[in-house]
């Protein structure tokens, strides 16, 4: 059985290398994949000024989608890769690190510069608060980088985890992710348990599911019908909960709503490059400048993850009042001038040798 698997595995892997964007050797559609995570990310920052309208709250759970997203393409490259614990440590924890520790300071540097931006007053009497609390993603401070703090917990897991995957069959792997699902259930329903299933609750399922989500295929997987079927589902489900105030925990990240959310989006991208009905379709997509840009902003992805704030920061500073504006047109605006004053900043840093590593570029 596992041989079978092995197999069936590998001749995927060697499917998903050969998929290039021209000489790049890039999983295309997992570029598109992060493409489209980051900017959810920024949806979700932008989207609660325009929590007054229901196409505010379309808008944010759309782009709810971009962390477990993240978390998935991370198994998907990572995972059953041949690596020695001391070789893989070394080699991923500066790339999130130098440009976790640049973007921070400059974070601190903002703070004291305009000490009113943040949920409570600063001073530099309390510069040490600001440095703690700053680095640590508390909220009120720069609370998007908890997941800094949650990829390096994971590092330390993967040389673990990656044995396991590596000698597992996909049934193996279906069991833990059944489980883990299971686990989803309760945190939706916010029911308490006495079983002891903390082992296959948490991020780590994220990232199993997006190894097993990349490296197996069948009709179910595959179907293009049933995925963006799913999605929409997922999708309007969790708009009325918000909207109706029903007593589940529709808004987390390992709920059952954002699993289907995530696994539908995930599958849809990649039927999508894989499908013979999309060919024309996906060759449009990865060729020209929009094959370019998908794959720049990939690239740069992380760097935008921590700078993003900045600008959305800036401009709550000047006090930008959205609340009648039109969700409709602002939040994609928003969002594309975010995303632009964050990422050619990074284009620029990394045309410099200094600059080059606090870019996050991968």
């Amino acid at each position: 059985m596992i041989n079978r698997r092995f197999n069936t595995g590998v001749k995927m892997e060697n499917k998903l290398k050969n998929f290039k964007f021209k000489n790049v050797n890039r999983v295309f559609y997992l570029d598109q994949l992060r493409a489209l995570a980051i900017i959810g990310v920024i949806g979700i920052h932008v989207t609660p000024d325009f929590f007054n309208s229901t196409v505010g709250i379309i808008f944010y759970f759309l782009s709810k989608i971009a962390i477990p997203i993240f978390f998935m393409i991370t198994g998907a490259l990572l995972l059953n890769k041949e690596y020695r614990i001391w070789d893989f440590l070394k080699k991923r924890y500066p790339r999130i690190i130098i440009p976790f520790i640049f973007w921070g300071a400059v974070y601190i540097i903002f703070a004291i510069l305009f000490k009113n931006f943040m949920a409570i007053h600063l001073s530099l009497k309390n510069s040490m608060l600001i440095i703690i609390n700053t680095f640590l993603g508390v909220e009120g401070y720069v609370p998007h980088f908890w997941y800094v703090w949650s990829i390096l917990g994971l590092y330390l897991l993967f040389p673990i985890i990656n044995k396991w995957i590596k000698n597992a069959s996909f049934s193996e792997i279906r069991y833990f992710l059944f489980i883990w699902f299971i686990t989803s259930i309760f945190i939706l329903f916010n029911l308490s348990y006495h079983l002891e299933l903390k082992y296959f609750s948490g991020i780590l399922g994220l990232v199993i599911l997006g190894y097993y989500l990349a490296n197996n295929n069948n009709k179910i997987l595959g179907n293009t019908f049933l995925w963006p079927i799913l999605f929409l589902i997922s999708t309007l489900t969790r708009i009325i909960c918000h909207n109706f105030s029903i007593d589940v925990d529709y808004s987390s990240n390992l709920g059952t709503l954002s699993i289907i959310q995530a696994i539908s989006i995930f599958l849809m991208i990649k039927n999508l490059n894989f499908n013979r009905i999309f060919t024309k379709v996906c060759s449009f997509l990865r060729n020209g400048i929009i094959g370019k840009l998908t794959v720049s902003l990939s690239r740069y992805s992380y760097g935008i993850y921590l700078n993003h704030m900045l600008f959305i920061i800036s401009y709550r500073i000047m006090n930008l009042d959205f609340a009648n504006k039109s969700a409709i047109i602002w939040v994609p605006l928003l969002i594309i001038a975010v995303l632009v004053f964050s990422w050619v900043p990074l284009i620029v840093m990394n045309k410099i040798p200094v600059l080059k590593k606090v870019t996050g570029m991968h």
